[in-house]
């Protein structure tokens, strides 16, 4: 059986919204926080999952020691969002998870922007994260931080001075040979999965104990990899996945 999906509702007219949704065939709605939407849409025979981000810089975490930092040790905001790795803002988020489905009682979670900064936020963003508290992170995972810097630096460089654009136009599969060459870029993009998924795995577990299903959004395969967001590791943790 198909279910028709839609994330969000009319603010102007919410019960004329779940209505129309109902008539139109959809069965589930993913909204807000907002408990009485929530009941509306339930009492009109809709599904609800309630949608929240994940590493919001806001409130408490507002100060810019919070951001991530990009290669050259500067910091830099993405999606609203922190340094992924964070304690406080990791806390923050099973909280706010914790008190959006006590109080919508809705069937599941939508996490959204469970991840690392991706090159639509702009080059510098998407070359972070080197903090302090990442690289302390890294070194207890077992990684080579000076190595993953140093090679992730020489990529950035290459990009931002366009060599890597001119080797590629005469050398189109030289990027196999640049990443056997510079296997700190590897490790940094693993060490952004480990770091996601470890994330992934600590929500999963707080749903689940609540009887809530899990869902999230998350990019595209060919995009995914670059955020942290494995598939091949996802597939166990989520019940629900859309882009």
């Amino acid at each position: 059986m198909v279910e028709l999906w839609m994330h969000g509702i009319s603010s102007k007219n919410p019960q004329g919204s779940v209505r129309m949704l109902k008539e139109l065939g959809f069965s589930v709605v993913v909204l807000g926080s907002a408990r009485d939407q929530h009941e509306m849409a339930r009492g009109v025979g809709l599904d609800t999952y309630v949608c929240t981000g994940t590493f919001s810089r806001s409130g408490e975490f507002s100060d810019e020691s919070f951001l991530a930092v990009d290669i050259e040790g500067m910091p830099r905001e993405w999606f609203g969002s922190t340094c992924p790795n964070r304690k406080e803002v990791r806390e923050k988020n099973i909280s706010t998870v914790e008190s959006a489905l006590s109080e919508t009682e809705a069937k599941g979670l939508m996490l959204d922007g469970c991840r690392f900064a991706s090159p639509a936020s702009g080059l510098g963003a998407f070359f972070t994260c080197f903090c302090h508290v990442c690289e302390q992170k890294a070194k207890e995972m077992g990684y080579d931080f000076g190595r993953m810097k140093r090679d992730v630096r020489t990529l950035y460089k290459s990009i931002v001075d366009r060599r890597l654009s001119q080797t590629l136009q005469r050398e189109p599969f030289e990027v196999a040979n640049l990443l056997t060459s510079l296997p700190g870029v590897c490790d940094w993009l693993s060490f952004r999965a480990d770091c996601t998924i470890e994330h992934f795995e600590n929500v999963t577990d707080v749903v689940k104990e609540m009887g809530a299903e899990m869902g999230a959004y998350i990019f595209t395969p060919c995009l995914s990899g670059l955020v942290g967001q494995r598939y091949s590791r996802l597939r166990r943790l989520l019940d629900v996945v859309t882009q």
